[in-house]
């Protein structure tokens, strides 16, 4: 009985790792960015934010914890993210002045999404992270501007 158990649940560790293919770590490619300097201009963001900078994006889990971290060199910015599926998080946001966002990921199907609030620019951004092969889509939706951005998996 105790070796089924175990069975079945490194069974549904790998079904839960399969069905989160956006986990890991993205470089932007050179594929350019659909309506992203709209969305910057939007969120009340600096012209330096827009264009297509080369970043990374490390997405990780331990246990029910997972971990989003964003560096962009050119603009010597770097941003991480701690949450877990379906609460609602909060933390202080460099590239908004250092006001406080409220944040909550949560999944659909393959997808990840988050919807970020910016109570003090009245401001609501949500984001779907979407994977087709190595390639990660991020879907910005804001003040009806939907904008996207192209990451490429980054080899292990």
């Amino acid at each position: 009985m105790a070796r089924l158990s175990l069975i079945v649940l490194m069974g549904v560790v790998a079904v839960a790792s399969a069905s989160q293919p956006w986990l890991g770590s993205w470089t932007t490619t050179d594929k350019a960015p659909e309506n992203w300097d709209q969305v910057v201009a939007a969120l009340g963001l600096p012209a330096a934010y827009g264009g297509n900078p080369k970043s990374t994006l490390s997405i990780t889990r331990e246990g029910e914890t997972y971990t989003s971290k964003l560096e962009v060199p050119s603009n010597n910015f770097s941003s991480t993210w701690t949450f877990k599926i379906g609460e609602e998080g909060t933390k202080v946001e460099p590239k908004f002045e250092n006001t406080e966002v409220k944040y909550t990921f949560t999944e659909e199907g393959e997808k990840l999404l988050v919807t970020v609030k910016i109570p003090a620019r009245g401001k609501e951004v949500t984001e779907v992270y979407e994977v087709t092969g190595d390639e990660l889509v991020k879907t910005y939706k804001i003040d009806g501007i939907v904008a996207k951005r192209y990451l490429k998996r980054q080899a292990v």
